[in-house]
């Protein structure tokens, strides 16, 4: 689902979330864990220069891996406030009666408190609570579940095994992960480009299994597909003949949705725009 400045997550005990921000960079949320979104740069719909998350309580781990150096976003608790250098990763725990923890696990990680400013590096990390100076220490600090299952969401990014990455821009790589699992990749004749088939029954069409979502960016497809939400705000759908199917051909180009709209007396429909933005068969109402 797309997520807009003022947005709040709350996370189940036994839950995990990641969030691909706008910028580049990715957030995972551990269980147990309530944070906001205060301000989200690049978002389609906001103009914020940089991302800025309170962490309510629970744990995060930040990964600045977006281009743009300037936009690495912050977390803020009540004890601290954390900003990662470009590559860095940091967890950040946050209990409102025990204070805040940060780790360093790589890169260098600068922690403001009340107190004053302290320079972290990898395999460092920061205890503080309120007023109190901070302490910092060297260590293994909270390697547990949701210490390693951000850190495979992470090597499965960059070590290859997405193939998906191949056919979209670099900045989108770790969008489209979630397609290989879930289609295959093969040739158009018609279009004479490599197109991206879901695996689907009969009866499936694009922006045809989701609702729709009001956002600053205008009304978003919000979609129910398991391969998450990028097929469907950059690129085209559209029905090849040849192959009988309902293929994706990627793009660089955003949009809410890319649909046509038609209204009429007693219900209101929309359709992909389909390849050449033609019109395709109609998907809802």
């Amino acid at each position: 689902m797309p997520i807009s400045t003022g947005d709040e997550i709350s996370v189940s005990e036994a839950g995990r979330v990641e969030v691909g921000l706008a910028d580049g960079n990715t957030l995972h949320v551990g269980g147990g864990t309530r944070a906001e979104f205060e301000s989200l740069s690049a978002q389609q719909g906001e103009d914020d220069e940089f991302s800025a998350i309170p962490l309510e309580e629970g744990s995060v781990v930040l990964a600045a891996i977006g281009r743009n150096d300037d936009r690495i976003p912050r977390i803020d608790t009540d004890d601290a406030t954390v900003y990662l250098s470009p590559g860095a990763r940091a967890r950040v725990n946050f209990d409102p009666r025990r204070g805040t923890v940060v780790i360093d696990r790589s890169g260098t990680v600068e922690v403001r408190t009340r107190t004053g400013s302290s320079r972290l590096r990898a395999g460092q990390y920061l205890s503080v609570r309120g007023d109190e100076e901070p302490d910092v220490a060297r260590g293994a600090f909270s390697r547990d579940r949701f210490d390693i299952w951000a850190a495979d969401r992470m090597d499965s990014m960059s070590d290859g095994r997405n193939a998906s990455a191949r056919y979209v821009d670099s900045d989108s790589a770790a969008d489209v992960e979630s397609l290989d699992g879930y289609g295959d990749w093969s040739y158009s004749p018609t279009y004479q480009t490599e197109v991206w088939t879901p695996h689907v029954d009969i009866g499936w069409t694009p922006y045809g299994f989701g609702s729709w979502y009001y956002t600053p960016a205008g009304l978003t497809w919000w979609s129910n597909d398991p391969w998450g939400w990028y097929p469907f705000h950059y690129g085209n759908w559209f029905f090849e003949a040849s192959l009988s199917r309902w293929c994706w051909a990627p793009a660089s180009v955003y949009s809410p949705a890319w649909v046509y709209w038609a209204y009429s007396p007693g219900f209101v429909g929309w359709c992909p725009a389909g390849w050449y933005s033609g019109v395709g068969s109609w998907s809802g109402y």
